[in-house]
C-alpha cells in the first residue's frame, strides 16, 4: 500500500477503529495532539474498516488528519494489530521517535509533544 503525503516531515501513524471503545476515550487528547502537531507533521489515520467509514470519521471530527488508508478486515492478521489504538511518530527519515499501544493519558501526551519539538518539526 503506498499513501501519498505532503513533504518529508514527521509522521504520526494512528492505527484504530471509530468502533473501538479505548479509540472513542482516546478521542480528547488525539485530537489535543493532532490539532498540536498538524501544521508540520503527516498525520495518517489506519484502520481495518471500510474506507467510507474512515472518510466519514476525517469529515466529521477525528481530528486534523492528512490522510486515511483502509487495511482490510485482515488487518489484525496481515499486521498484527492485536490492540487499538496504537500510535507511532516516525521522523522524516523513518526512525521510530515514539510509541504507544492503548488509552492515552497527560504524559503520553507530553513524550509525544516532546519528541516532535526535539524531531526539529517546530
Amino acid at each position: 500500500m503506498t499513501v501519498p503525503l505532503p513533504g518529508p516531515r514527521p509522521t504520526l501513524l494512528y492505527f484504530m477503529r471509530t468502533t473501538c471503545a479505548a479509540c472513542v476515550k482516546n478521542e480528547p487528547l488525539w485530537k489535543t495532539l493532532a490539532d498540536s502537531a498538524e501544521p508540520l507533521t503527516n498525520i495518517l489515520a489506519l484502520s481495518g474498516e471500510p474506507l467510507e467509514v474512515l472518510l466519514e470519521y476525517r469529515t466529521v471530527g477525528g481530528g486534523p488528519v492528512t490522510a486515511v488508508a483502509t487495511l482490510g478486515k485482515s488487518a489484525n492478521n496481515d499486521y498484527h494489530m492485536d490492540a487499538t489504538p496504537i500510535l507511532y511518530l516516525l521522523s522524516e527519515d523513518g526512525r521510530l521517535l515514539a510509541s504507544r499501544v492503548g488509552v492515552f493519558d497527560d504524559t503520553t501526551l507530553q513524550v509525544f509533544m516532546d519528541a516532535l519539538r526535539g524531531s526539529g518539526s517546530s
